[in-house]
């Protein structure tokens, strides 16, 4: 039925490359019209136009987009004002000649369609070649002749063909007395059989009155022979009329037979039509079922490249890693071939042997310094006299033996005998004769460095940059000054120039940030290391240690972020997963705290800080005896590590073994006596061996916390939901679905713990007690986010078990 509709009544719509929109009209028509008054001063009136009729619009949507001419574009618009057009012509043919031939050009547009089926196209083919032809005037009937005719029965009127609203309807023409033989009829015309003509009947004789007295006979005249018979001339007009009945019978029966076979064809294409559209949904839903076969294997596929993709970053992570490393061999090589170089100029020397040349490339290891040392300097070296000194210097540096030395050599034998101001005199004269002395200014710096005049120190470096602006260990010595001074800007400025000269400065800016880290000046150290990631973003060293800077200063989440980027660059990198396992500790998440320790300790057996992070997290489990081993495993990795001391010693605490406890405590006093987290312990340790003889509701609020840590029969219902998602983030269900039963024996009407029971249950495959559990949490709480979502997975599994 729907492709009946189809093809009657929208056969546009089967064209797929009609666009989207408003018909072209609404674009073209003007929106109001101007009324003129009659008063010139009266204002003009806006009103809307009158609205087109179908005919119009139609005619001049064929005329603009020249439909029948080709190939036109229509829009979804265009279509319904075409489809009002053609429904009207149906009902009302046209006999205006624009108005047919706008129809024609349409029913010409619609046959030239591509998608559209071929009995349609030639259907509205033949529409197309029957109105372009002209219409032909009402040809006015013949009078009928004098003689009068059997009387025919005129036929009935057919039935209005699926044509005839194209064609219009016949005009009306006085049937003739004598039948002649009509014309051929048009090509889609349907001619209607005329009876067969009615026999003629005598009337029965009319009855008289009833029977009266038999009157007298009269005696009448016999009647003529001759007058009684008929004519000639009667019997040839029957004649006539009986042939002419015969052969308008006949012709009946032959257009009988025309129609039948007609009817007959059309019944078969229409057959013929249903068998189409029955294949061609047959092939559609073939097509369909291919469709959802191509999207399970687009799926199938993206699976699969997402696989691949995994297996890319993992290759990638190693190519990197292999990139590392060979970029540190090529140091390694620029480093050795630096020495190389040395090496050869020293065999050069007369006098010089291999140890002495090997203990001079130690002290120098390139040209650039050897060239720079001072005899001093070179003498310190093993098996270097001052005649060899004075050799290698006039070698390396022969304009620097015609400078008047022995001005800087005095103010050096005057430092090393502590005279300070006196080599601050004999530098200064120097500078006054040799003002672009770079490494007299540079002893100046130091000396005033000394002398604790840190802008006199800062002047000096900056004269050292201004005859040098590559000199890195100046850049170096001022950002130090600099960072004394509090001027952190135009430190981290410097460091990151000595960055620029030398990147292997790096490792040295990074100990310093680390020192300042671990002595709690975290702020400083947090510049720091920004500093170097601003100058190498790889840097893994740099990127965790500024997360345990911002990690000690509260900021957890800037924190993650930088350790979730490492990983992501190294995933095997052990400290990075230590430190996502101790943010995760922080948040209360401890089994993926505790599966991060775990990887970090199979990268890194004997890395201490994971197995710390695991003590710590089993003795908030009360798991005492497995927070032992782990302290243990840690002191036998760090011996002299604080934290392992203290978690070992609370577990010994919680084991009862109070004199082992202590014991441990007093060794973590012995290595930081000034650390908070001992004190913490120690004051905790003394608070509870005062809570013995004290009443209980006297006992200090920390103790209260520590027994309340200890059992865990006593704790609240939002820890006890803790620890049973904590077991189930273990994969432990039996340890969680009782934790829950706890939290409901202490608050019946928690949803949460319903929602998390239900969980609990869905893992050991319970479906249905899980249901029921889901059902109990959202009568408590309607709307609960978790329990709906997860009663909707749980009931599409009972479905897909029955």
């Amino acid at each position: 039925m729907c492709v009946q509709y189809l093809t009657e009544y929208h056969p546009l719509w089967l064209d797929p490359d009609l666009l989207p929109g408003p018909s072209l009209l609404d674009q073209m028509e003007p929106r109001d019209e101007a009324w003129l008054a009659v008063d010139p001063e009266a204002d003009l009136e806006w009103h809307p136009p009158a609205t087109r009729s179908p005919a119009v619009a139609a005619v001049a949507i064929v005329d603009g987009l020249r439909l029948g001419e080709g190939q036109a574009l229509l829009s979804e618009g265009d279509a319904e004002v075409l489809h009002t057009f053609l429904a009207h012509a149906r009902g009302r043919p046209p006999r205006d000649r624009k108005v047919r031939e706008a129809l024609a050009a349409l029913c010409r547009h619609i046959a030239s369609i591509p998608s559209m089926p071929p009995h349609l196209a030639d259907e509205y083919a033949t529409r197309a070649r029957v109105l372009s032809k002209p219409l032909e005037a009402p040809v006015p009937a013949a009078p009928p002749p004098a003689e009068e005719a059997p009387a025919v029965e005129e036929p009935t009127a057919p039935a209005m063909d699926e044509m005839d609203w194209i064609l219009g309807p016949e005009p009306t023409v006085t049937p003739p007395a004598k039948p002649a033989p009509a014309e051929e009829p048009e090509e889609f015309e349907e001619l209607v059989p005329s009876g067969p003509p009615p026999s003629e009947e005598i009337p029965p004789p009319v009855p008289g009155p009833g029977p009266g007295p038999p009157p007298e006979p009269e005696p009448e005249p016999e009647p003529e022979l001759e007058a009684i018979r008929p004519s000639g001339e009667d019997r040839r007009r029957t004649e006539d009329a009986l042939r002419s009945a015969e052969e308008t019978a006949a012709k009946a029966v032959e257009e009988s037979a025309r129609l039948s076979e007609m009817r007959s064809e059309l019944e078969r294409e229409k057959e013929q039509v249903t068998t189409w559209v029955q294949r061609q949904s047959k092939d559609l839903e073939a097509k369909e079922s291919q469709i959802l076969e191509r999207a399970r294997t687009i799926e199938e596929r993206v699976a699969e490249v997402l696989a691949k993709e995994q297996e890319a970053v993992a290759k990638v992570s190693e190519l990197e890693a292999k990139e590392r490393d060979v970029r540190q061999r090529i140091e390694w090589a620029e480093k050795d071939e630096r020495r190389r170089g040395v090496m050869e100029f020293l065999d050069t020397v007369p006098g010089m042997t291999i140890r002495t040349a090997k203990a001079i490339t130690n002290a120098f290891p390139d040209i650039e310094s050897l060239r720079g040392a001072e005899i001093r300097a070179l003498t310190q070296c093993e098996g270097v006299t001052e005649a060899l000194a004075k050799e290698i210097r006039a070698l390396t540096a022969p304009e620097a033996l015609e400078a008047p030395m022995d001005l800087r050599e005095q103010a050096h034998l005057l430092l090393e005998d502590g005279d300070n101001e006196g080599a601050l005199r004999v530098i200064e004269q120097h500078l006054r004769e040799h003002a672009d002395d770079e490494t007299a200014w540079f002893d100046k710096a130091e000396l005033m460095v000394m002398l604790e005049r840190p802008s006199e120190a800062l002047h000096c470096y900056n004269r050292v940059l201004d005859l040098n602006r590559g000199n890195r260990q100046a850049w170096y010595e001022k950002a130090n000054l600099l960072f004394g001074a509090g001027r952190l800007a135009d430190a981290i400025d410097c460091l990151k120039e000595v960055l620029r000269l030398d990147p292997a400065k790096a490792a040295d800016i990074l100990l310093k940030a680390e020192q300042l880290r671990i002595d709690g000046k975290f702020n400083d150290a947090a510049l720091l290391f920004q500093t170097v990631l601003d100058v190498d973003p790889e840097n893994q060293r740099a990127a965790l240690g500024l997360g345990d800077t911002l990690m000690a200063l509260g900021d957890a989440d800037a924190a993650e972020a930088l350790v979730t980027r490492a990983i992501g660059k190294d995933p095997a990198n052990a400290g990075a997963l230590y430190r996502k396992g101790a943010l995760l500790n922080r948040k209360g998440r401890w089994g993926a705290a505790i599966q991060l320790y775990n990887r970090a300790i199979a990268l890194q057996w004997d890395y201490p800080d994971p197995w710390i992070g695991k003590g710590e997290i089993y003795l908030k489990q009360e798991k005492a005896k497995d927070a032992l081993e782990c302290f243990d495993k840690a002191l036998g990795f760090a011996s002299e590590s604080v934290p392992a001391w203290l978690g070992k010693a609370q577990a010994h605490w919680a084991l009862e073994e109070k004199d082992t406890a202590q014991a441990c405590l007093n060794r973590a006093l012995q290595l930081a006596p000034e650390s908070p987290a001992v004190k913490e312990v120690a004051d905790l340790f003394e608070s509870v061996e005062e809570a013995i003889h004290v009443e209980p509701e006297e006992l200090p609020a920390d103790f209260k916390a520590f027994i309340e840590a200890v059992e865990p029969e006593k704790e609240e219902t939002e820890t006890l939901l803790q620890l049973a998602e904590m077991a189930l983030e273990g994969g432990d269900a039996e340890m969680a679905l009782m934790r829950y039963d706890q939290a409901l024996g202490k608050d019946p009407r928690s949803p949460d713990a319903w929602t998390g029971k239900g969980i609990a249950l869905q893992y050991q495959e319970k479906y249905a007690e899980a249901l029921t559990c889901y059902d109990r949490a959202l009568a408590i709480r309607p709307g609960h986010d978790l329990a709906t979502k997860w009663r909707e997975t749980c009931k599409k599994r009972l479905e897909a078990v029955w």
